[in-house]
């Protein structure tokens, strides 16, 4: 998967997909589902852990494909990623 800086919002399309926010050292900070990628990045790009992203875009069943990569890197990893730990953060 391509990490773009978040700066490169340009490169995302605007129709509905999964994204995953990294840090600086490339680690997973966030999964998440939207209707709109570029509008949903925009809207994160406020966070200064933020550094990177990378998307994949997703017509149909958003939330399973979210559960999933949730669950894949739960099981990985012990835990969620830390912005998914956080309770009301989208």
């Amino acid at each position: 998967m391509n990490l773009f800086p978040k700066e490169s919002l340009d490169v995302v399309n605007k129709g509905p997909g999964i994204y995953y926010l990294y840090s600086k050292e490339k680690n997973i900070l966030y999964i998440g589902r939207t209707v709109s990628l570029r509008r949903r990045l925009n809207e994160h790009t406020f966070l200064k852990s933020f550094e990177f992203f990378s998307f994949e875009t997703c017509d149909v069943g958003l939330a399973a494909r979210e559960k999933k990569l949730l669950d894949d890197y739960e099981k990985q990893h012990g835990q969620l990623p830390p912005l998914n730990r956080i309770k009301g953060f989208e």
